[in-house]
């Protein structure tokens, strides 16, 4: 089964999969050059680029982040990848979850997924 790319909703992150299936794997580029990170952090500058042909396919996740990055290994080195930016053989759900509410003097923040049913 070949999914465009991974569904990223915000928050926790959860791989989904059948239980039968096993690692998940990256099988292709949704964009070209994918942009590869040393860490996932969101501030992080990328450490280099890849194109579909620069890849050998499949490549296992290893990891993913709260803030909706793949770990892979690309030769030979971990690095950060943007779930949107790759196309994977099953479907990657990133399960959304609770935000901590922002109040201010005279202006109230909120964030979706708060309140009931929140994780």
């Amino acid at each position: 089964m070949r999914t465009s790319h991974a569904l990223v909703l915000a928050g926790a992150l959860i791989l989904a999969a059948p239980a039968t299936a096993g690692q998940i794997n990256v099988i292709g580029l949704a964009y070209e050059p994918l942009e590869m990170f040393p860490s996932s952090d969101e501030n992080a500058v990328p450490a280099g680029t890849a194109t579909a042909s620069d890849l050998s396919f499949p490549l296992p996740i290893k990891a993913a982040s709260r803030n909706g990055m793949f770990k892979i290994t690309v030769e030979g080195r971990d690095v950060w990848v943007i779930a949107d930016d790759v196309e994977t053989d099953s479907e990657v759900s990133l399960q959304a979850g609770c935000e901590p509410e922002m109040v201010g003097a005279t202006i109230s923040f909120g964030a979706r997924g708060l309140g009931e049913g929140c994780e």
